[in-house]
């Protein structure tokens, strides 16, 4: 902030009803999980709650990463952690401020995991702009991305841009419904707050 052009952050601009018509926003489910590199092997115990320490995080919340994600690899929740304190929890905030303000608010999360990549940083971006076949797809998405989840994503989220829903429920404080883009996409409660295997079961 500048306090010029950038006077104030997202949620404060956002809580100030009448600030925008309306507000679609949304996530992978595993934006930087790669950050950590290959985790076949497990961490050490003590680096792992130290990282989670770094992000704010308990060794209690280590333990329900686990159970969550039915992981036995500390790694593994350290990893989904930097996701959602760097992503997911931030959108959520947001989403919840706008909603607030009566602003109309849809969320999402992108949940289709490519080989060997998972549901990373961008693997949601050739989805969006319906650009299964552009060069560098394959190399990042593998051969088999399915092409009727681009046309879904794509189609709502231009629909969302014109002016019109994006076809599904709108975002509210008390359910926090969010459309899940995958293999069989469909509306989940509190999608910005599940972990990516939750998100795969119905409602």
């Amino acid at each position: 902030m500048d306090g010029d052009l950038v006077t104030a952050t997202p949620e404060e601009a956002l809580a100030e009803p009448g600030a925008i018509e309306a507000l679609l926003i949304g996530t992978t489910t595993q934006e930087w999980n790669f950050i950590l590199g290959d985790l076949t092997t497990a961490p050490g115990a003590d680096a792992v709650r130290q990282g989670m320490a770094n992000l704010g995080y308990t060794a209690e919340d280590l333990d329900t990463y686990l159970t969550d994600l039915g992981s036995g690899n500390p790694g593994h929740a350290l990893a989904q952690a930097l996701s959602d304190r760097t992503f997911r929890r931030p959108a959520r905030r947001v989403a919840d401020t706008a909603a607030r303000a009566g602003i109309l608010t849809h969320t999402y999360q992108f949940a289709w995991s490519a080989p060997h990549f998972g549901a990373a940083h961008c693997a949601d971006l050739p989805f969006v702009f319906d650009h299964l076949d552009a060069p560098q797809a394959p190399g990042l998405l593998g051969p088999d991305a399915p092409q009727q989840l681009a046309e879904r994503m794509h189609t709502a989220l231009v629909r969302f841009a014109h002016g019109d829903s994006p076809g599904w429920s709108a975002y509210t404080t008390d359910e926090r419904r969010t459309m899940v883009f995958d293999h069989d996409s469909h509306e989940r409660t509190d999608g910005l707050a599940r972990t990516p295997d939750n998100l795969k079961k119905h409602p």
